[in-house]
């Protein structure tokens, strides 16, 4: 469905934005991960056409970015990190104002689509209200409403739960969850379990490059090929030292402040397919040292998304 092939952003000597490539298909909702300045909201921008690339193509469908941008843009709705709101418009106003310009039919036509995305947005009860009066939640909404106006085949979404409290960010993940039935989705954030709990596929990106894309499980399979282990001691750091030094296949360890008072936590490395719980549970009873602590560690996202930005190449399974 939409294809990106070889996409560069120059400004000046700078590449935000360095031979990009990736294709989505339709039905699916991707996250576009990176940190702030990885070229997230550029690449976005670049989709959309409201930013030129300096190099290379992208196509929806059969139209071509450059050579066919109204047909391209029809097919697409954008929700910015900051939806381009009149404050002083009522919701209805905006949403006929956002109509008018998509083009979108007649007044009847217009009318239905209004109440809509409204529901689907479930703002119906803030339709007659000002923009300016509504919650932050509730402005991110009516910004969603305006990307769906004609049901665009492809919603592109930067930021969507940026400045939102714990119940809305739910609210919100939950309404893109549903609208995956209609609509093929791109979603950009910077908050990792949150886009990993919503998308079925993860393309990352870092100083512009891509440097991983795959499926979330396929991610954190990779990341879980380290064989780690989390002890916790009742002792001192020099006592974990004594007991984890004679241990045979114990790559490396950590030691770190623990949560709990008179103990000592440690993050055990080992070869792979290798089990050492055994050893280090003689090894502690041995010395008398009791054990508060001994599990394998899952990695979790933000373990994954830093082992991948630390890739040179990109990363595929």
């Amino acid at each position: 469905m939409l294809s990106v092939e070889h996409v560069t952003k120059q400004y000046g000597p700078n590449r935000a934005v360095d031979d990009l490539c990736f294709s989505i298909g339709t039905g699916q909702i991707a996250g576009l991960l990176g940190a702030n300045g990885a070229g997230k909201s550029t690449t976005m921008n670049m989709i959309t056409g409201y930013l030129p690339i300096s190099s290379g193509r992208i196509h929806l469908h059969e139209h071509e970015i450059a050579e066919h941008p109204k047909e391209f843009k029809r097919h697409i709705g954008y929700l910015p990190e900051f939806p381009p709101l009149y404050h002083d418009m009522s919701v209805t106003e905006q949403l006929r104002f956002a109509c008018s310009l998509r083009r979108a039919g007649t007044k009847s036509y217009r009318d239905e689509e209004i109440r809509r995305v409204c529901a689907l947005t479930h703002i119906e009860e803030m339709k007659d209200r000002l923009i300016g009066h509504l919650s932050k939640g509730y402005k991110q909404r009516v910004g969603l409403a305006q990307a769906l106006i004609g049901s665009p085949e492809l919603l592109i979404l930067d930021e969507p739960t940026a400045g939102l409290d714990p119940r809305q960010i739910i609210e919100m993940r939950n309404l893109i969850t549903q609208l995956k039935e209609q609509h093929t989705i791109l979603i950009s954030s910077h908050i990792l379990s949150e886009i990993a709990s919503i998308c079925s596929r993860l393309l990352i990106i870092d100083h512009g490059r891509l440097v991983a894309d795959d499926t979330p499980e396929h991610l954190m399979r990779a990341a879980a090929a380290e064989n780690l282990l989390l002890l916790r001691i009742k002792g001192t750091p020099d006592q974990a030292k004594r007991l984890l030094d004679p241990i045979e296949s114990i790559t490396g360890f950590t030691n770190s402040i623990s949560a709990e008072p008179g103990c000592c936590d440690c993050t055990i490395e080992s070869a792979a397919n290798v089990d050492l719980r055994d050893r280090i549970f003689y090894a502690c009873a041995a010395a008398s040292v009791p054990i508060r602590l001994l599990q394998p560690k899952n990695p979790t996202i933000e373990d994954m998304f830093i082992q991948m930005t630390e890739h040179k190449e990109p990363y595929r399974l």
